[in-house]
């Protein structure tokens, strides 16, 4: 019988750790990027990165995430072609509708420019970034099967290949003398060297020996995966809205230097939403597996187990950044950036929330129901256009995260119910106020704790992780938020 208990676990634990790595070398860059461009050029890199982001909707079409629900049930049944004809005819139908874009904006690049960036300097990154996101066409599709077909080491390992890429070639770019374009230009050549490298691994899972003659685009398959994937598509486009709207109304509303503070506090806070992704790269095409094999008792028991064990993990590392923004900003981007720190905490309690989210929407889609998605996350998003409209022009920058924050709680609350009323289960609501106490306690000695220690930044960090860590954990215990009885159970599913 299959240990999903354990494929979870493992892979997820793959998935984090190399993820992991990535984002620590996608810190190196913004570190090297805020040292060496000034915080007006940081911004207009970011706030140009941004657009082009919101533009990429057009590339998925929603597609994407239904492969991702559709291949591991083409493979229990078995259906090989079906399989190698939606991954042949996604590729064509996102090349040419991103083709399309990519058109359009470099046609528009001068204007935007001007008009928007108030930067003439924006036109060259417009169209280096544009094309990198014309490259990338390939990189989903390459990724996407990876995960589909439970590769997770490789599916974890391209975009740690991607980053690695990305620092080096824009170290030497922006050490040349090509400033901001550097880093763009960084970013085209780490895409397209990344997706030859991986190419041969995914023609060889997906279409080894087989004629090229016989894929076909298969128009019962494409109406199956649009049918899925445009409540997907819907999510996306919100999605895309919460994440870039903020930067894309302070760049109009504000100057590139609150965008450029803006775009340091958000990495920061984004590093507990890393956990949350690489659970829900595992969770989701499992979650289809169970609900295609109609083994529900264990999905329940699976989420269950999850929603009480995730909370435990978030809290105390949220409340790390949360009690220490001042001295992370400093150390990762300079002490012109302490600035930043009011930004980072409001930002940090909304990714926690966010990362929750991402998790039971993962399952959600899991479960087939992405329409559900699709309303939360356009609601949600119109929300948040709406409160930056209102917040940015009266608070500026701190306008913006208010607004991300409120609605990624809203977010959160609806997620669970939208859950819960799918499958019935249980929420673990005492567990869930147990480690909201204990969470306050760790934050309250952390405090006072810094009020009485006053050393270098990685003497006063060990010191007090070294004291309230243990604390953290005991409080667990001594609240039966866990039990010795239960992790032994666990690790013994694990093993066996």
């Amino acid at each position: 019988m299959t240990n999903y208990l354990r494929r979870a676990i493992t892979g997820s634990s793959t998935v984090f750790t190399l993820s992991l790595i990535a984002v620590l070398i996608g810190f190196l860059l913004r570190i090297f990027l805020a040292k060496n461009l000034s915080i007006e050029m940081y911004g207009l890199f970011y706030a140009v990165l941004a657009l082009i982001s919101f533009f990429s909707i057009f590339k998925s079409l929603g597609l994407i995430p239904a492969l991702i629900k559709y291949i591991p049930e083409f493979i229990v049944n078995k259906q090989k072609q079906s399989i190698k004809n939606s991954i042949w005819s996604v590729l064509i139908i996102q090349f040419i509708s991103f083709s399309i874009i990519t058109s359009i904006i470099i046609f528009y690049s001068d204007f935007l420019a001007n008009s928007y960036f108030h930067n003439y300097a924006a036109k060259s990154l417009v169209i280096i970034l544009t094309l990198s996101f014309l490259i990338s066409t390939l990189d989903s599709i390459i990724i996407v099967t990876f995960q589909s077909f439970q590769k997770i080491f490789l599916f974890a390992l391209f975009p740690l290949i991607k980053s690695i890429l990305f620092l080096i070639l824009t170290f030497i770019f922006v050490k040349l003398g090509y400033g901001a374009f550097g880093a763009g230009m960084g970013f085209f050549c780490s895409s397209l060297i990344t997706s030859m490298l991986f190419l041969p691994k995914f023609l060889k899972i997906t279409f080894y020996k087989i004629n090229l003659a016989k894929l076909t685009f298969d128009a019962q398959i494409i109406k199956k995966l649009v049918l899925f994937g445009f409540p997907l598509l819907l999510s996306t486009t919100g999605y895309l809205i919460l994440n870039y709207t903020d930067t894309l109304l302070l760049t109009h509303f504000k100057t590139l230097t609150e965008v450029g503070l803006y775009n340091v506090a958000l990495p920061a806070a984004s590093l507990i939403l890393y956990l949350g992704t690489s659970i829900s790269s595992i969770v989701f095409p499992l979650t289809s597996e169970l609900c295609a094999k109609k083994n529900k008792r264990t999905l329940i028991t699976g989420i269950q187990l999850l929603h009480r064990f995730l909370l435990i993990v978030i809290v105390p590392v949220a409340l790390i950044i949360f009690s220490f923004s001042d001295l992370v900003l400093s150390l990762l981007f300079g002490e012109k950036y302490i600035l930043a720190q009011n930004i980072l905490k409001i930002l940090v309690i909304g990714t926690a929330c966010f990362t929750i989210t991402h998790v039971n929407f993962s399952m959600v889609s899991g479960i087939g129901k992405p329409k559900i998605i699709a309303k939360i996350v356009l609601g949600v998003a119109l929300l948040n256009i709406i409160l930056n409209i209102i917040l940015i022009p009266l608070i500026g920058v701190v306008g913006a995260a208010i607004s991300t924050s409120i609605s990624q709680i809203i977010m959160l609350i609806l997620s669970i119910l939208a859950l819960k009323q799918l499958i019935n289960i249980k929420l673990p609501i005492i567990s869930w106020i147990k480690t909201g106490l204990c969470g306050i306690i760790f934050l309250s000695v952390i405090t006072l704790l810094r009020k009485k220690i006053v050393l270098t930044f990685w003497k006063e960090l060990i010191i007090i992780l070294l004291i309230t860590i243990p604390i953290y954990v005991i409080t667990l215990f001594l609240l039966k938020i866990i039990t010795l009885k239960e992790i032994n159970e666990i690790i013994k599913k694990i093993i066996n």
